[in-house]
């Protein structure tokens, strides 16, 4: 039956090459994450050859996580409501803990198409995550990047960024629709 350690590394393993790739164009971390339930867990991810990379975390919290936020704001609203109701820990100053600004920012990550972490969590710290459908209405995986803010935003503008990741969506859709 295996466990969910297997199949997530054989969940990456059909999208590794493609991950790898796009991590060293940027010099920055890609990862990829899984929801089941209410948990955000990473599936896996890929470092830079040429470059440190950061790691992407085991956590995705709803407020705190570009991951989070972007699947989250698929999710349908009776289960934000639940999610709201629990407790979130202000990480920094620029933290939102407030259900009301969680669900505003939930709102803004749906209408562009990806989350965003913005040192929400870590200081120095990026995160730009995108959801990866599959044929879903509801997209139970997102991919992204982990990257040292100052150092990133020197080589790339986000609008770069995003179109990078999209097209490595469409990718990732692509490999793991192959099943």
């Amino acid at each position: 039956m295996g466990t969910a350690a297997d199949r997530n590394r054989s969940l990456f393993g059909k999208v590794e090459r493609a991950f790898s790739a796009l991590a060293d164009e940027f010099g920055e971390t890609i990862y990829l994450v899984r929801m089941r339930g209410r948990i955000i867990s990473l599936a896996g991810y890929a470092k830079p050859l040429e470059a440190e990379g950061l790691h992407p975390g085991n956590a995705f919290p709803i407020h705190a996580s570009a991951a989070g936020k972007i699947l989250w704001s698929h999710q349908p609203a009776d289960k934000i409501d639940a999610e709201l109701l629990r407790p979130h820990v202000k990480f920094q100053d620029n933290t939102h803990v407030d259900p009301e600004e969680i669900r505003a920012d939930l709102k803004e990550a749906r209408e562009r198409g990806f989350g965003v972490h913005d040192e929400e969590w870590n200081k120095g710290v990026f995160t730009m995550a995108l959801p990866v459908f599959l044929n879903r209405t509801t997209p139970i995986l997102a991919l992204g990047v982990i990257a040292s803010k100052t150092r990133f935003f020197e080589r790339f503008s986000r609008e770069n960024v995003f179109a990078r990741l999209s097209a490595l969506r469409e990718k990732t859709e692509a490999l793991l629709s192959e099943d």
